[in-house]
């Protein structure tokens, strides 16, 4: 898992290292249905994303991500090193949605409390930012007034500091010095 950063399924067979402490339910399976179209547009020599990529890859999808906790909670208190690493507060407080859609949709979130956001992306791949909330993720495409697709996420937005999950140092030492015992080694989302 190279600079905490991996495509594809996480398929750790154990969770007594390190590395798969920071992996635990934060699962980056998205970034190759995102990558697919523009790998088919490259094939085929294309210079953009159109919707015939969008359709040869599977169809209409959302891919969503955000960060774990919000940048104003104070999680060293949580952690076992005692401090966010260097860079923690780089990523935006939004949620980040990569639409690939195979004709114009309406893409709406509901991000927390913030009520429901829209934006209309193209056919193609569009890619919006919307205000991150804490508590409940949930994306939908909707186009002619009829829902294609939608969901919401498995992972809530936290409102207070559970283990520090903005470094890998969070859980790598499970068991020696963690200051909070509502957290598991094993992960939750598989």
């Amino acid at each position: 898992y190279g600079e905490s950063h991996y495509i594809g399924p996480l398929a750790s067979k154990h969770y007594d290292d390190g590395n798969s402490k920071w992996t635990n339910d934060m699962p980056h399976n998205g970034w190759s249905t995102l990558a697919a179209p523009f790998i088919a547009a490259y094939k085929a020599g294309a210079t953009s994303v159109s919707a015939s990529h969008v359709s040869a890859t599977g169809g209409d999808k959302l891919v969503y991500w955000y960060r774990p906790q919000p940048k104003g909670l104070n999680c060293a208190s949580t952690d076992n090193v005692g401090s966010a690493p260097a860079g923690a507060d780089q990523v935006a407080d939004s949620v980040f949605v990569a639409a690939l859609l195979t004709s114009p949709a309406t893409i709406e979130v509901t991000s927390g409390g913030n009520g429901v956001k829209s934006a209309e992306a193209g056919a193609g791949v569009s890619v919006f930012e919307f205000p991150l909330g804490t508590g409940k993720q949930s994306f939908a495409l909707k186009r002619g007034g009829s829902t294609v697709v939608s969901g919401a996420s498995p992972k809530e937005l936290p409102a207070s500091a559970t283990v520090d999950k903005l470094g890998p140092d969070g859980l790598s030492r499970f068991t020696d010095g963690l200051k909070v015992a509502t957290c598991s080694p094993t992960p939750t989302l598989v």
